[in-house]
C-alpha cells in the first residue's frame, strides 16, 4: 500500500531549552501550540503597538510555526504570504523571506501541493546559500520530503544527509533537529530496507525522550515510524503496541481532530490488515477517512490515500463492485479540480496532488473491475474498462517520468510499471479471445509490453538528440559536459571504498554538482521550449511500424517476462502472433544453466536444458524466415539464443538456432527503429580505430591479451586493404586519455580488444580496461563512456562478459553496452562470458573479413553468424563456448 506519510513534515523550530527562552519559545518546545500561538500573537501586537516593524515579523514567524505545529495548515500558508509580501517589499529582508518561503512551503507540503512547496523551498535554498545555518538545513529537510513525495528517493535521501551533517556541525549528535534527519532519512528507506529505517527511528527516538520526555509529540511521530517499520518486518503486535502508545500522546497534546490523529489511526489499521484482521482494519480506516475529511474536506492526498487502503479492504472480502467504486473515490480525491459522476469515468490527467497515489488508484481500479468480471458478472464491459483504465495509467507514467531526476529513481519507477504493463497485456489477451478482435488487442498487448522496455535508456537518448535539433550553444553543452564528467566521477569514488572522511567530502561535492546540475538543466528546458517538448515525446514502436521495415525472411521475437507466466511475440511481415507460456520455479534455474553448461562444457546437461529452453521461448517459425531479431527481457537477455538447440522429429542432435537463422538482439522495438532511420541517414565515412592494451599494469591484475596485439594488426591490413583510414591505439598508447581525447565521432567502426569487467550491484563500476596514464588510473567506467561522443556504426567490445549487467526490471541490463549506446554507438558486439583470447582473435577476424569483402553478408548479423558457423565447423573452435558470447545489438 501507498502511504504519503506527509505528516512528518510538521517540523518543530527550536533546538533545545536556552537561558533566554521565552514562555512562547517554552511551549513551542513542549508542543503546546496553541499556548505558543497565544503567546506570540500578543508579542505580535505589542511590537506592532511600539512600531518594531522586525520584532514584529518575527513573531509572525513563530505564530506561522504555531499554525503549522496545530495541523493548521491553511492558516500557516497565510501567515507565511503575508511576511512574504512585506519582505518583498522592504530590502534588506533576505533573511526574514527566506524563512518564510519555507514556511510557506511546508505548509503547501502539509496541504498535498507539492508542486508549490518545491517552487518555494527552492527558491528558499538559493537564498540561504552556501552558508550552512539552521534555516538552510530546515530547508534542504523540507525539499528533502518534497522530493521524497514525488518519488525521487536517492535525491531525497542526499538533502537529508546533508541537512543531517549541518545540523551536527552547529548542534552537536544529540540535538533535536539531528533526530528530525533521522526520522525523515528512515522514512526514505522504510519500504526497501525497513531495518536500517528501524535503526533510524530508534536513533530519533532515543534523542527524543531524552531531551522531551516521552510525551511529546517528536515521540510520537518516533514512534508512528518505528511501527511501520516493524510492521514491515513482520512484528505487528510491536506496531500495534508503538501505535497506541503514539495514540495516547497526541490524544494527550490535542482536543478533537487533527491529522497526526488520523494518521496513526490509518496506521493501526493498515498494521490490522497485515495481520489479516480485515473487519478491525475497516474499522480503524473508516474513523481515519472521516477525520481527514472534516480537517481537509474531500481532496487531499491522505483522503485518497485512505479511500485506496479501504478499496483495498473491500477487495480482500471480494466486494469488488464496492472496491471499484473507494479506487474511484481515491482517484477523484486526488485531484483538485474535477469530480465524478459514473464510477466507469476516467479521470483527465492534470491538477493533481501526488502522481504516485494516482497511478496506484488506477492501476488497482483497473484490477478490481477484472475480478468483478472474473468473480460476478462476466461483463466485456468491465474487462474493456479495465483496460482503458491501464491505458490511462500508462499515460500518467509517461507525465511521472518526467518528475523522476536521477537515474536510480527512474529505474525504480520502470519496475513499478511493468507490473501495469503486464496487468494491460493479460487483459487485453483476453479480450483478444473475443470474435472479430484478435489482432485488435494482440497490438495492444505488444504496445503495452514495448512500453515496458528500456523507458529510460529511450529518453536518455532522446534527450542527446533533441539539443541538437533544439538549438542549444555549443558553450552549453560544454558546460553540461563538465558538470556530468565530475558527477560521475564523484560516483566512481564514492561506489569504491574510501574513508568516512573521504567519503562526507564526496556526498559533499557532489550534492553540490548534481544541484548545480539540475538547476542548468532547468534553465535549459525554460530558455529552449523546443528542447523540452522532444526530451519528452514518447512515441512507441507498433506493430505495423516495425512490420513496414521487415523483409519477406525476417521476423522479431518479443518477450515479456511477468511474474507467472513469458508472452512472447512473434512478428513478421504479415502478422502478429502471441503465445503465453507458464513460466515454472525451474525457469531461472534453465538460464544459468545454460549459459553455466556451455561455459563449462557440461555438455549433457546443455542438451537437455537448451532442448527444453527451445520448447518454451521458440515458437514454429514459417520456413521463409532466416532472419530473427530478439528483443529480450528480464533474464533472457544474458543468454546467447543462437545456442539454443532445436528439437527436430527424426533428428536427435538438432541443430543450433544459428544454423538456421540470422540472429541480431535490440532492447526494444522502438530503439530498433530509432536506429534504422539514423542508419539511412548516417555517413559513411572509411575510418576505423582498433585498439589494444595487450598489457596491464601490475596493480590491475590483468592477464596479458597477447592474441589481442596479432588480433588488431590482422584487422589493421583488412581495413587498409579496403581502403579504410585506420588509427591505432596499441600497447603504451591505449591510454583512456587517449580514448578520452579522441574526436570518436569521426570513426565508423570502433574496436577494442582489450579486458573489461561488469559490476552487477555498482553497474557504474564496470569498465573497460586500458592504460594508465599520468592522470588517470586506465579504467574507463560506464559513467565515462555515457559521456563519450561517438557515431559509430558498429562498436565491438572484445572483452569479457561486456554484454552483462544489473538486470533492472522493466529496463533490461544496465552496464557498458547501455552506455556506449545512449553514447552514439548504431550497433555493438559484446560477449556473455569470460572469452578465450585466441579463438576471440579468431571470430573477429572472421567477421571483419567477411564483413569487408563478402557481398552476400552485407549486414553486421549475418556477417558475424557466417563467422561463427566457420568456427562451429572448425576442429578447435566448434564448442559453442567459444562462438556464443559474442552477440550484435543492432542490425
Amino acid at each position: 500500500l501507498l502511504l504519503t506519510l506527509l505528516f512528518a513534515t510538521i517540523l518543530f523550530r527550536v533546538t533545545g531549552q536556552t537561558d533566554d527562552e521565552s514562555p512562547g519559545q517554552r511551549a513551542m518546545r513542549e508542543g503546546s501550540y496553541e499556548q505558543a500561538l497565544a503567546y506570540f500573537t500578543q508579542q505580535a501586537a505589542q511590537e506592532k503597538a511600539e512600531n518594531n516593524q522586525e520584532g514584529f515579523m518575527k513573531c509572525q514567524l513563530m505564530i506561522c510555526q504555531s499554525y503549522i505545529g496545530m495541523g493548521n495548515f491553511e492558516e500557516g500558508a497565510q501567515t507565511a504570504q503575508s511576511i512574504l509580501s512585506y519582505a518583498g517589499d522592504t530590502k534588506g529582508q533576505e533573511p526574514l523571506e527566506a524563512a518564510a518561503l519555507g514556511l510557506f512551503g511546508e505548509a503547501q507540503l502539509n496541504l498535498g501541493r507539492n508542486d508549490l512547496a518545491l517552487e518555494n523551498l527552492r527558491k528558499a535554498e538559493q537564498l540561504y546559500g552556501d552558508e550552512q545555518s539552521e534555516g538552510l538545513a530546515e530547508c534542504l529537510e523540507d525539499l528533502g520530503i518534497t522530493y521524497w513525495n514525488n518519488g525521487n528517493a536517492e535525491l531525497a535521501i542526499q538533502y537529508h544527509e546533508r541537512a543531517l551533517q549541518i545540523r551536527e556541525e552547529l548542534f552537536g549528535e544529540d540535538a533535536l533537529l539531528v533526530g528530525d534527519s533521522y526520522n525523515n532519512m528512515g522514512l526514505v528507506d522504510v519500504e526497501e530496507n525497513p531495518y536500517l529505517a528501524a535503526t533510524n527511528f530508534q536513533r530519533a527516538l532515543s534523542i527524543y525522550e531524552k531531551k522531551l520526555g516521552e510525551n511529546h509529540p517528536k515521540v510520537a511521530f518516533s514512534l508512528n515510524n518505528i511501527a511501520l517499520a516493524q510492521s514491515k518486518l513482520g512484528n505487528f503486535l510491536d506496531a500495534i503496541r508503538q501505535l497506541q502508545r503514539a495514540q495516547g500522546i497526541w490524544d494527550s497534546q490535542y482536543e478533537g481532530d487533527h491529522p497526526n490523529k488520523a494518521f496513526t489511526i490509518s496506521n493501526i489499521g493498515r498494521t490490522y490488515q497485515e495481520m489479516g484482521s480485515t473487519d478491525e482494519a475497516m474499522t480503524q480506516q473508516k474513523e481515519a477517512l472521516q477525520m481527514y475529511k472534516r480537517i481537509y474536506g474531500p481532496k487531499h492526498p491522505e483522503v485518497a490515500n485512505t479511500h485506496f487502503i479501504i478499496a483495498s479492504l473491500y477487495g480482500n472480502q471480494d466486494n469488488w463492485k464496492e472496491a471499484v467504486t473507494q479506487y474511484q473515490e481515491a482517484v477523484y480525491a486526488n485531484l483538485f479540480n474535477q469530480e465524478f459522476e459514473d464510477v466507469y469515468e476516467l479521470p483527465e490527467l492534470r491538477d493533481y496532488y501526488n502522481a504516485d497515489i494516482l497511478q496506484s488508484a488506477l492501476w488497482k481500479k483497473a484490477e478490481a473491475l477484472e475480478n468483478l468480471h472474473l468473480s460476478k458478472s462476466l461483463k466485456p464491459k468491465h474487462l474493456s474498462m479495465a483496460l482503458a483504465t491501464v491505458a490511462k495509467c500508462d499515460s500518467l507514467i509517461t507525465q511521472i517520468r518526467q518528475l523522476r531526476l536521477n537515474d536510480s529513481d527512474k529505474l525504480r519507477l520502470a519496475r513499478q510499471a511493468k507490473e501495469i504493463y503486464e496487468k494491460g497485456i493479460t487483459l487485453a489477451l483476453d479480450l483478444a479471445r473475443q470474435p472479430f478482435a484478435k489482432s485488435k488487442y494482440y497490438e495492444q498487448a505488444f504496445s503495452f509490453s514495448e512500453r515496458s522496455k528500456s523507458a529510460v535508456l529511450l529518453e536518455a537518448i532522446a534527450e542527446t538528440a533533441a539539443k541538437g535539433f533544439a538549438g542549444i550553444p555549443q558553450g552549453l553543452l560544454n558546460t553540461e559536459d563538465s558538470l556530468k564528467d565530475e558527477i560521475s566521477y564523484l560516483r566512481q569514488k564514492l561506489a569504491a571504498q574510501s574513508t568516512d572522511t573521504e567519503e562526507q567530502a564526496w556526498k559533499e561535492r557532489l550534492f553540490v554538482v548534481q544541484s548545480a546540475y539540475r538547476e542548468f538543466i532547468a534553465e535549459l528546458e525554460s530558455s529552449y521550449p523546443r528542447y523540452f517538448d522532444l526530451k519528452y515525446q514518447s512515441q512507441t514502436a507498433g506493430v505495423s511500424d516495425l512490420q513496414s521495415t521487415l523483409g519477406d525472411d525476417e521476423a522479431v521475437l518479443s518477450y515479456f517476462e511477468g511474474d507467472s507466466n513469458i508472452y512472447l511475440f512473434y512478428i513478421d511481415k504479415k502478422e502478429l502472433k502471441v503465445i503465453t507460456k507458464d513460466k515454472d520455479k525451474e525457469y531461472l534455474r534453465q538460464i544459468v544453466g545454460l549459459r553455466n553448461t556451455i561455459t563449462f562444457k557440461a555438455d549433457e546437461i546443455f542438451e537437455q536444458v537448451s532442448r527444453r529452453l527451445y520448447s518454451e521461448l521458440v515458437p514454429a517459425i514459417p520456413k521463409s524466415i532466416s532472419s530473427l531479431l530478439i528483443i529480450p527481457d528480464g533474464a533472457l537477455a544474458t543468454i546467447p539464443f543462437e545456442a539454443i538447440r532445436s528439437v527436430t522429429k527424426g533428428d536427435e542432435q538438432g541443430r543450433f538456432l544459428i544454423e538456421d537463422y540470422t540472429i541480431s538482439y535490440d532492447y526494444s522495438a522502438t530503439l530498433h527503429l530509432s536506429r534504422l532511420k539514423e542508419e539511412k541517414a548516417q555517413q559513411a565515412q572509411q575510418e576505423v580505430l582498433l585498439l589494444a592494451p595487450v598489457s596491464f599494469e601490475p596493480e590491475q591484475k590483468l592477464s596479458t591479451l597477447t592474441a589481442s596485439a596479432a588480433e588488431v594488426e590482422e584487422l589493421k591490413y583488412l581495413f587498409k586493404g579496403q581502403g579504410w583510414t585506420v588509427a591505432e591505439q596499441i600497447e603504451e598508447r591505449a591510454t583512456e586519455a587517449s580514448v578520452k581525447s579522441a574526436n570518436l565521432a569521426d570513426y565508423r567502426y570502433m574496436h577494442l580488444a582489450t579486458h573489461g569487467i561488469v559490476h552487477e550491484s555498482e553497474p557504474e563500476l564496470s569498465c573497460i580496461f586500458l592504460r594508465k596514464g599520468q592522470d588517470d588510473d586506465g579504467s574507463l567506467y560506464a559513467g565515462e563512456l555515457y559521456n563519450l561522443k561517438i557515431d559509430a556504426e558498429l562498436v565491438t567490445l572484445s572483452a569479457c562478459e561486456t554484454g552483462l549487467g544489473k538486470i533492472a526490471k522493466g529496463e533490461g541490463i544496465v552496464g557498458l553496452s547501455r552506455a556506449l549506446l545512449y553514447a552514439g554507438a548504431k550497433n555493438l558486439i559484446v560477449s556473455l562470458w569470460q572469452v578465450a583470447d585466441q579463438s576471440t582473435a579468431e571470430l573477429m577476424i572472421q567477421f571483419y573479413q567477411t564483413h569487408l569483402t563478402d557481398t552476400e553478408s552485407s549486414t553486421l548479423s549475418a556477417s558475424l553468424r557466417e563467422a561463427k558457423l566457420k568456427m562451429l565447423k572448425s576442429e578447435d573452435y566448434a564448442h559453442p563456448y567459444y562462438w556464443a558470447p559474442f552477440i550484435l545489438v543492432g542490425k
